[in-house]
């Protein structure tokens, strides 16, 4: 017996069993205890030995997880960063972009004044051609004057054209940036795919930083529309400025004809007086068209600092998990530490032999 459990019995062959004393009989039931003892020791030992092994498999798989999880979380850490850098360069972009742009609205401000006062002054040079004829030396010198003007303003938009351009390159910038962005997000969601059920939170950061990329790129085109629209319209007033540019090229000529070319000369600033009230017309559509160039560029800017604060809490929470993870390693590390020594105990266990139960005292 041991404690309330049968192991077995006992049987002992002699032949004289009555010589068999009190002591003898004592010494008898001390060694069939201590071979119960061992009996059971042995039953026990086994589910032990089991039960050691299983946990030593689990720590070595919670070992290997932790491992993955924690490469995948300094992979989307390195990444977030560079979509950080990335966003950065295009904040920085698109503010040079909306000082530029409202350099072009000032520009074209500057435009439409011209161009206002340019038609004033030819209307008032050709009433005066056709009502004082005396005066018509007064009206050559201001044609020559508005010549020299014309000739500013389309040095004047030529400069705007060139703006445009660099406007146009900027934009496309923005659009690499986003592309570029766009990219990243999309590796920043397959690290968190491969980091299974604890990549999830990443990959839904990750899916917001694309969908604010591709946000960043529709309002980069949409701009660009905006600025070739702009672009035709420098255009229509360049061909405007040549065409008053040729409505008073011949004004040394038609000052040196007199009074018999007065004809032409009314009809010439009635020509430059109608360019000049075009050129004001389509300046206004500029101004309307740089305001809207303006809009979008601080909507993007506006998109390029949701996407940095996004990446800035992505990469925040990324060091927490990674702090996390280097705890649940720590533990994981220490719980090897406890199998460990749980298996020597089992070993130095099995390595007694039952036998050493069987002597006697």
């Amino acid at each position: 017996m041991f404690a309330e459990r049968c192991i077995g019995t006992l049987e002992l062959e002699h032949r004289q069993p009555r010589r068999y004393g009190r002591q003898e009989l004592a010494l008898i039931e001390t060694c069939a205890l201590r071979i119960a003892t061992a009996l059971h020791l042995t039953d026990l030992r086994r589910p032990l030995r089991e039960t050691v092994r299983r946990v030593n498999q689990q720590v070595q798989q919670l070992s290997r997880a932790a491992e993955v999880l924690g490469t995948g979380a300094q992979a989307m850490t390195d990444s977030m960063q560079v979509v950080g850098s990335g966003l950065a360069d295009q904040e920085r972009e698109v503010s040079r972009g909306l000082e530029a742009t409202a350099e072009l609205t000032r520009a074209s401000e500057r435009v439409a004044e011209d161009s206002a006062n340019a038609a004033a002054a030819s209307v008032s040079a050709s009433e005066l051609a056709a009502r004082h004829r005396s005066t018509i030396e007064d009206a050559m010198s201001r044609l020559v004057a508005l010549k020299a003007f014309v000739d500013q303003s389309a040095a004047r938009v030529t400069d705007l054209g060139g703006a445009s351009r660099r406007v146009v390159s900027f934009l496309a910038s923005i659009r690499e940036l986003a592309d570029l962005t766009n990219l990243l997000a999309l590796n920043a969601a397959i690290e968190a795919a491969r980091a299974g059920a604890h990549g999830r939170g990443f990959g839904v950061v990750a899916d917001e930083v694309r969908r604010l990329a591709e946000q960043s790129a529709a309002a980069a085109t949409e701009a660009g529309q905006l600025l070739a629209d702009m672009q035709q319209r420098l255009h229509e007033v360049d061909q405007q400025m040549h065409k008053g540019h040729a409505g008073v090229a011949g004004v040394e000529r038609v000052s040196a004809q007199g009074l018999d070319a007065l004809d032409a000369i009314v009809q010439a600033t009635r020509e430059a007086g109608d360019g000049a009230g075009r050129i004001t017309q389509t300046a206004a559509g500029q101004r309307a068209a740089y305001a809207g160039l303006r809009d979008r560029m601080e909507a993007v800017a506006g998109i390029s600092r949701r996407n940095r604060q996004g990446i800035e809490t992505t990469i925040t929470r990324a060091g927490d998990v990674a702090a996390g993870l280097e705890d649940l390693g720590r533990a994981t590390r220490e719980l090897a530490d406890v199998v460990s020594m749980l298996s020597e105990m089992t070993k130095q266990f099995a390595a007694e032999e039952p036998g050493d139960y069987h002597s006697v005292p």
